[in-house]
């Protein structure tokens, strides 16, 4: 999942485009997904062997999270197409289909992890320090976002 989130980051905040470190930034990029590949098919193969000899037919949830991530796989593989084989002005299309096998991605774990925390949730109450805290780490970050000004606000001169 991290690393199915750096590779968007890096592409949305114009790292890769910066002069001094572009390049490092295109090859962490480059690393950072081919390593997400690697693990992808590898944990592909063994979520497929688990099913081997399975007798009946699966429940919903693993339908949903196996067809979400076999739909990752051609995702994957038209990026690196397209990365590879278009001209660099024609390459509007990589943003987006980055951006669909981040949310692929975030899904194929959520749809797992979610039910298997809750199952073993207890009944008890949530502590209300956790509470407190969820609050005050959700509206400071809605605070840093609504209080943080854009490079572009800020370059742009005022008309006199």
């Amino acid at each position: 999942m991290l690393l199915a989130g750096l590779n968007p980051w890096i592409m949305l905040t114009n790292r890769a485009n910066s002069k001094p470190s572009g390049r490092i930034w295109m090859r962490v990029h480059r690393t950072v997904g081919y390593a997400f590949i690697a693990i992808f098919i590898v944990t592909v193969y063994f979520m497929f062997l688990r099913l081997k000899g399975e007798p009946d037919e699966l429940e919903p949830r693993i339908l949903l999270h196996m067809s979400l991530a076999l739909t990752l796989a051609p995702l994957l593989f038209v990026k690196i197409l397209v990365a590879r084989y278009q001209p660099p002005g024609s390459r509007g299309l990589l943003p987006a289909i980055g951006i669909t096998i981040f949310a692929l991605s975030f899904t194929v774990v959520a749809v797992n992890v979610v039910p298997l925390v809750l199952r073993n949730a207890t009944d008890d109450r949530v502590p209300t320090i956790t509470s407190v805290a969820f609050v005050l780490v959700v509206l400071a970050a809605v605070a840093m976002l609504l209080t943080k000004r854009r490079d572009d606000e800020i370059s742009v001169p005022k008309k006199t």
